[in-house]
C-alpha cells in the first residue's frame, strides 16, 4: 500500500528543477502515477486544514507565506489529472494530510496490513510505527520519544518554538531520561 502526501510530494516536486530529460517533473509524475498500483493513495490537505490546530496552538505554521494562485491553481489542475489514473485521493475538510495518513496507517495496521510505505519527507511520520519511510531521514533515537523532541527541541518547519537554548545536544545528553520526558508529556505528570 502506497499512501502519498499530496501537498508534500507536489511541494518537493514543485522545488526541484523544473525539467528532467527534457520532460517537465510534474508531467513525469503524472505519468508514474498512470501506471501507479490501485493501492496508491494520495491524501491531500482539507478546507482550513491548519484550523484545528491553530485553535491550540495559534502560532503554528503562521511565519509560511500564503501560496500563490498559480500553485493553487497547479494542486488543483495535478488533483483533477490524477482522477484519470486508477488512484485513490482523499481529502477532509480541515484536516491537515498527515493527519488523515496517521489515522489511515494505523486502520491499515489494525486491519493487517504489513507493506505501508508513506511517500514524504515529513519526520512527523516517525510516530507510526511499522511504516516504511523512504524519504525521511531516521533520527538516532526511538520513534517514540519523536513528540518529545519536538516539544523540547521545536520543530523550524511547523513554527513550534521548543525550550529556549534545548537543541540536539542537550537532547542527547539527556538520553537517560528520555522515557522520564515522554511519560511526562503524555500523562502530563510533571513530578
Amino acid at each position: 500500500m502506497l499512501i502519498i502526501d499530496g501537498n508534500n510530494l507536489l511541494h518537493r516536486t514543485l522545488s526541484q528543477e523544473a525539467k528532467f530529460s527534457g520532460e517537465h517533473s510534474i508531467r513525469m509524475l503524472y505519468n508514474k502515477m498512470a501506471l501507479a498500483s490501485p493501492d496508491t493513495i494520495w491524501v491531500w490537505d482539507g478546507y482550513n486544514s491548519r484550523k484545528r490546530r491553530q485553535a491550540t496552538y495559534p502560532e503554528y505554521k503562521n511565519h509560511r507565506p500564503e501560496k500563490t494562485e498559480d500553485v493553487y491553481a497547479m494542486f488543483k489542475l495535478f488533483g483533477e489529472l490524477l482522477d484519470n489514473t486508477g488512484v485513490m485521493q482523499v481529502n477532509v475538510p480541515e484536516w491537515e494530510a498527515d493527519d488523515v495518513i496517521y489515522t489511515l496507517a494505523k486502520e491499515l495496521i489494525r486491519g493487517g496490513e504489513t507493506n505501508i510505505v508513506i511517500d514524504t519527507n515529513d519526520a512527523d511520520y516517525l510516530q507510526i510505527p511499522d511504516v516504511q519511510l523512504p524519504f525521511v531521514t531516521k533520527p538516532k533515537f526511538p520513534f517514540h520519544y519523536i513528540v518529545a523532541y519536538k516539544a523540547l527541541c521545536g520543530d523550524r518547519i511547523d513554527n513550534i518554538s521548543g525550550m529556549p537554548r534545548f537543541g540536539d545536544g542537550t537532547w542527547t545528553n539527556m538520553a537517560v531520561h528520555w522515557a522520564d520526558i515522554g511519560n511526562a508529556l503524555q500523562y502530563r505528570d510533571w513530578e
